[in-house]
């Protein structure tokens, strides 16, 4: 107890001897305006420096709340081009009402491909993408009992897609579209009859 109190009385001692060289102090700065000058310069200097730095706090703080707010917490993946067979099926032309073998290839990225026409065969090599699937192949009868066939390939980096006709040259037709976000479609379309039947 005794104790408590000698430790109240010396903080009021150490309080009113702080009071009287603040005033002091202030007696002094009042007296000398370069001080007075210097004083607020640095007052102004610390308080830009604290208004840099909370601006700066919310800046950041911001930009987090709206990566997590809008889903993007995590660097995105870079896209790596795949390719993968979709379809591949008989279907009668609405326009001209010929049947046709379609072969549908999915990609997840748009792409130029290289065309090859040997002897009468379609060869499509897309480059730098990957087979989703492994490879695949399929050998269609036609109604004029000529045959074709066909392979989706992976060779190395690259995809080949070979079409070829089974006892004479094929009229085959290929184009890439696109579809919903960044998917594309590759098709190659065959007639399974003469153009003049």
């Amino acid at each position: 107890m005794l104790r408590r109190l000698f430790h109240a009385v010396r903080r009021l001692f150490l309080e009113v001897r702080e009071a009287k060289a603040a005033r002091e102090r202030e007696l002094q700065r009042v007296d000398d305006p370069e001080e007075l000058r210097r004083e607020l310069q640095t007052r102004n200097r610390r308080l830009l420096v604290w208004l840099g730095a909370m601006s700066l706090g919310g800046l950041l703080f911001g930009l987090m709340v709206g990566r997590i707010y809008h889903g993007d917490v995590g660097p995105r993946q870079p896209i790596v081009p795949q390719v993968r067979v979709a379809q591949a099926a008989e279907y009668v032309d609405e326009g001209s009402g010929r049947p046709m073998y379609r072969l549908v290839l999915s990609l997840n990225k748009a792409l130029q491909y290289e065309r090859y026409r040997p002897d009468g065969a379609l060869n499509l090599r897309l480059p730098n993408i990957s087979l989703v699937g492994g490879n695949q192949s399929a050998q269609v009868k036609t109604k004029e009992s000529r045959s074709f066939s066909w392979s989706v390939i992976q060779q190395g980096k690259d995809v080949n897609v070979l079409v070829v006709g089974l006892g004479g040259a094929l009229a085959t037709q290929d184009h890439l579209d696109k579809k919903e976000g960044d998917h594309w479609e590759l098709v190659i379309e065959v007639p399974l009859i003469s153009a003049g039947q």
